[in-house]
């Protein structure tokens, strides 16, 4: 395990990867050392063969991520080159949740705002607990979100829902989310782990050249991808594999059991 504010471990013979965001007492508001963490993190995991999900959660009972830590925040943002400094480590981190191949899963329990929320919706599926809360504040801050984060949340409940949440600054609950399409599941809060962990074996029982195949593609797709890009993408990935071999290996022993 690594520790600090971002915890990172293994689990399932090294098939899960486990991020946790390690600031309970300030109900996992993110600083810069977090972002940074969690960029540096999510690439460890993924440039392990070994690992073929990624679970990302908050520790403590009260917050997957309450936001972004505003006291630091605040400060950062007097300065112009604080600023980048900031955005630039938030950027880094939904960049490496973008290109890591393996499928992230966002473990979601009570607040979920902000920076927090942005984050879960950068992850590939999120599962939440009948307790969660959900909200982006920008409008209410004052603060401009990146294109990217916008279509990300556009791509996921849809423009009209998107604009609602940024226009009021409101809170979804759990029900609300599930609705909107903002999360895959919600559960009672006693089955959540159990949930999460069920559902990253499932996936991690597949193809992982096929998994990050679906995952890319898909978000090409999500990112409008010119066609003939999206082609020699898919093409790539066919060739990867059939040189890899574990595709006609599963086809094989589908045919055997028949």
């Amino acid at each position: 395990m690594v520790a600090g504010e971002i915890l990172r471990e293994t689990r399932a013979d090294g098939a899960i990867g486990l991020i946790t965001l390690n600031r309970p007492e300030r109900h996992n508001a993110l600083n810069l050392a977090m972002w940074q963490e969690l960029a540096a993190g999510v690439r460890a995991l993924g440039a392990d063969p070994a690992t073929r999900v990624i679970v990302l959660r908050g520790a403590g009972e009260k917050a997957f991520a309450s936001g972004a830590d505003l006291h630091e925040l605040a400060t950062f943002r007097q300065t112009p080159e604080g600023a980048a400094a900031f955005h630039d480590a938030v950027e880094a981190a939904f960049a490496a949740l973008a290109a890591v191949e393996q499928p992230v899963i966002a473990m979601i329990h009570g607040y979920c705002i902000g920076g927090g929320c942005e984050l879960a919706v950068a992850c590939d599926l999120r599962v939440a607990d009948e307790r969660a809360r959900f909200g982006i504040p920008a409008t209410k801050l004052g603060i401009v979100l990146g294109v990217d984060e916008l279509r990300r949340l556009a791509n996921l409940v849809g423009l009209a829902v998107a604009k609602e949440i940024l226009f009021t600054s409101r809170h979804l609950d759990a029900g609300e989310a599930l609705g909107a399409g903002l999360v895959n599941q919600v559960v009672p809060a006693a089955e959540l782990e159990e949930t999460v962990f069920g559902l990253a074996r499932q996936i991690a029982a597949n193809d992982p050249s096929a998994v990050a195949a679906a995952k890319s593609l898909l978000d090409a797709l999500g990112r409008d991808m010119p066609a003939d890009e999206l082609l020699e993408l898919q093409r790539s990935f066919v060739e990867r594999a059939r040189q890899e071999g574990e595709s006609q290996q599963r086809i094989n022993a589908v045919v055997n059991r028949r």
